[in-house]
């Protein structure tokens, strides 16, 4: 065997090694960036579900009964807003692969939004991270503590 052909077998087959190690590598970095990015939606997903399941237990419970939620004043450091309808509210945020509007079905009733909470919409950056929702006769009321 010639020291040109062995020189010549040994890039070549390098070569092809390395072709495999970066499609191997851009594969696994695409299968990461989908993993997360579902991630991210499930926790937001999460997030807007803990809101409709609130109200929709507070309704249930009937006359007298109040909820004290808690709830993350980020999802993944980034701010977020519930929009209240009186059938749905829908979440809106940022996450790192763009814009995420949901929408959750609520019981319909009467709600009154006080505190923190103006033109029915929450802002997860604006007061205390606690939700406290309560019924009387029917109507439910969602009050945001923590606004200056």
């Amino acid at each position: 065997m010639l020291k040109g052909q062995v020189a010549t077998e040994f890039f070549l087959y390098a070569s092809v090694f390395l072709i495999i190690v970066i499609g191997v590598a851009s594969t696994l970095q695409f299968t990461q960036s989908a993993e997360i990015t579902t991630l991210e939606y499930n926790l937001a997903r999460e997030t807007g579900e803990k809101f409709a399941d609130s109200l929709n237990l507070v309704i249930k419970g009937g006359d007298g009964f109040k909820h004290t939620m808690l709830f993350s004043k980020t999802i993944l450091s980034r701010d977020y807003s519930i929009t209240f309808s009186d059938n749905f509210l829908v979440m809106e945020w940022d996450g790192t692969s763009g814009s995420s509007s949901t929408l959750y079905p609520i019981i319909t009733s009467q709600y009154v939004y006080t505190g923190c909470i103006k033109n029915k919409q929450l802002k997860s950056s604006a007061g205390d991270n606690k939700l406290i929702i309560t019924n009387s006769k029917g109507v439910i009321t969602v009050n945001q503590e923590g606004c200056q």
